[in-house]
């Protein structure tokens, strides 16, 4: 759900780039809809 999203985000930010992050989080969203 978003709450792991969420964690997932700050802990990639945390060690990456923004964008790494943006990118990860919108490929996770399209697998998510294709389910």
């Amino acid at each position: 759900g978003a709450g792991v999203f969420g964690n997932v985000v700050r802990a990639t930010d945390a060690a990456r780039s923004n964008t790494h992050v943006a990118v990860k989080i919108i490929r996770n969203n399209e697998v998510i809809v294709q389910q």
